[in-house]
């Protein structure tokens, strides 16, 4: 397995509000997510129903998505974790 430094990271990896907003963005633009979520103060107020909304989002492309609201999100494809740019080719979205 490969490290990366934290920098490397943050580039491969979505994560906290910033990241879900993103994610929920191409989500719906792709045509997995039926309702635009692309406010982060209202996502920081309903956290729950929006991580909710866009993990279900992502099953229908084939990721599992694990959303963190402070942390790094993590995409996993048939049980193995993956990068952020892998989830998206595997939804067909662009990265």
């Amino acid at each position: 397995m490969t490290k990366i430094i934290d920098n490397e990271l943050n580039m491969v990896a979505g994560g906290s509000i910033p990241g879900l907003v993103y994610d929920a963005i191409c989500l719906y633009d792709a045509g997995y997510l039926s309702e635009r979520i692309d406010n982060p103060v209202y996502v920081t107020f309903h956290w729950d129903e929006c991580s909710k909304a866009v993990e279900g989002a992502w099953a229908k492309s084939g990721v599992t998505y694990v959303s963190h609201p402070v942390d790094s999100d993590q995409y996993f494809i048939d049980g193995q974790e993956v990068t952020m740019r892998m989830a998206y080719e595997k939804a067909g979205m662009p990265y």
